[in-house]
């Protein structure tokens, strides 16, 4: 499948190519297809390195867009855009659909996760104020933005599943602080009134598709061929993407609330399962690859005065807090322990991604002045530290893990 993407793009970039000064309307799909051509081969690059591809997908993005060679102008972004949603849309819906059945979870682990997503914001929030002396409204929200969980870097499989239902959970319970933290703070005046709308829009978002896809299952809606399927999936994508693109609506929440309600039912669970295997990582590479195109690392030519003290203090609380604590307790009797779990629960870009990115007002657009500034930065920082950090560093915990297992069943001479 990949190599039919790449070949396709190869053939597109030949024949819409520009080939003057003047513009064309086949640029958007000239540029969509370098950067999909580059993010291949940086993503096949790092597979060589054993490193998830989605490095090499995002350092593409970056590369060709705004923070490289700036080929995605805003007029660019604008057209590109509905395929990036049309692609988390996707990957929301793979999530939601691995997501279930949550067997694992009881009140023990259940209260672990809360336990970590408290701590988390409560470490960040108090060391924004005591260190960096910020004012509390700005802090509790940057602390919201600081603790969001999402470990989602490539296509599930069977041994990460675990890892994906814990973030999940630990999303949704985020995603309550961060609504409570802006309605409160609508409510003091400190924030824009858009974060109520803000708020509405995220559930109104998680309703619709949780209905979409219970009115799918109630009259049974589904293809029953495979092929059906598949492109019933595509066109729902696509359909989704454009729709909430005129309604300003984010589509995440509705692929993962659509995929979550379609895996109560075991058969379908299993074949659409099935398809999204088959289709494997190329939405992925669309849509990190355009992630990066997205942002701005220029931004932080200019950093704020706070900006490294905040970015330190969350970086030193998630590394301690989710990736040693929450490795030593969640390991601890589920199924298939494995001793590298809460690393990989540290990569967290797609979720703060959407949340900042995806439509406008975004949660960047809550704030003005230097507040604005200083959480714009955060977050590039956070997601790019989030996307390339933090997954290198889930992915030498889990090949020293691996060692460590063979090396221990190894019979000493």
């Amino acid at each position: 499948m990949k190599d039919l993407v790449v070949a396709t793009v190869a053939l597109l970039l030949g024949a819409l190519g520009p080939q003057s000064y003047q513009e064309s309307p086949f640029d958007p799909l000239w540029i969509l297809g370098t950067i999909l051509l580059v993010a291949y081969s940086l993503g096949q690059l790092a597979g060589l390195l054993r490193l998830p591809p989605m490095l090499g997908w995002i350092a593409a993005g970056l590369l060709v867009g705004n923070s490289g060679f700036q080929l995605m102008n805003a007029q660019m972004d604008d057209i590109l855009r509905p395929v990036r949603h049309a692609a988390a849309v996707w990957v929301a819906f793979q999530v939601g659909i691995h997501a279930w059945p949550i067997s694992w979870l009881d009140w023990r682990r259940g209260g672990i996760v809360f336990a970590s997503t408290l701590s988390v914001f409560f470490a960040v929030a108090l060391g924004g104020v005591l260190l960096a002396e910020l004012s509390w409204s700005f802090t509790l929200l940057l602390a919201a933005t600081a603790s969001l969980w999402g470990a989602f870097t490539g296509v599930p499989a069977e041994r990460q599943r675990y890892v994906l239902q814990v973030g999940v959970v630990g999303g949704f319970l985020n995603l309550i602080i961060l609504s409570v933290v802006l309605l409160w703070s609508a409510a003091e005046g400190t924030v824009q009134t858009d974060a109520i709308s803000f708020v509405g829009r995220l559930a109104l978002s998680l309703v619709v598709g949780a209905v979409s896809a219970a009115i799918v299952r109630f009259f049974s809606l589904l293809p029953r061929s495979v092929d059906g399927l598949l492109v019933g999936l595509l066109v729902t994508c696509f359909s989704a993407a454009a729709l909430f693109e005129v309604v300003q609506i984010p589509v995440l929440p509705f692929g993962f609330a659509a995929g979550l309600v379609l895996a109560q039912h075991a058969r379908w669970r299993r074949r659409l399962r099935y398809i999204l295997h088959r289709v494997g990582s190329v939405p992925l590479l669309f849509y990190f690859a355009l992630l990066g195109g997205v942002l701005n690392v220029r931004l932080l030519n200019a950093p704020a005065p706070d900006l490294l003290t905040v970015f330190l203090i969350t970086v030193g609380v998630l590394l301690l807090l989710r990736g040693v604590f929450t490795t030593i307790y969640l390991r601890l009797g589920a199924e298939g322990p494995s001793r590298d779990w809460g690393w990989e629960l540290l990569p967290r870009g797609v979720l703060l991604f959407e949340l900042c990115y995806a439509t406008e007002p975004g949660l960047l657009d809550l704030l003005t002045g230097p507040e604005a500034i200083l959480l714009e930065q955060f977050v590039v920082c956070d997601i790019l530290v989030s996307a390339l950090l933090y997954v290198i560093i889930a992915r030498v915990a889990q090949i020293v893990s691996e060692r460590v297992r063979v090396r221990s069943r190894v019979p000493t001479a």
